[in-house]
């Protein structure tokens, strides 16, 4: 689920390692599997196909 954000304490550290971001442009989820499932959501389309090493994080198995 995602977090909201009251404040800019992410930002501020971005902007430290030379990311430029709003607070309307961060994040936060709760874990890695999560983000896996978001992103194959946004990017990828039905029957596209996916590359993934072998060994793999197991997560990103569960989320095809």
């Amino acid at each position: 689920m995602a977090t909201a954000i009251t404040n800019d304490p992410l930002v501020e550290y971005a902007g430290r390692l030379g990311v430029k971001a709003s607070l309307e442009e961060v994040l936060v989820l709760t874990g890695s599997q999560q983000v896996l499932d978001l992103l194959g959501k946004i990017i990828l389309d039905p029957g596209d196909n996916v590359v993934v090493e072998n060994p793999t994080y197991l997560g990103s198995s569960a989320v095809a």
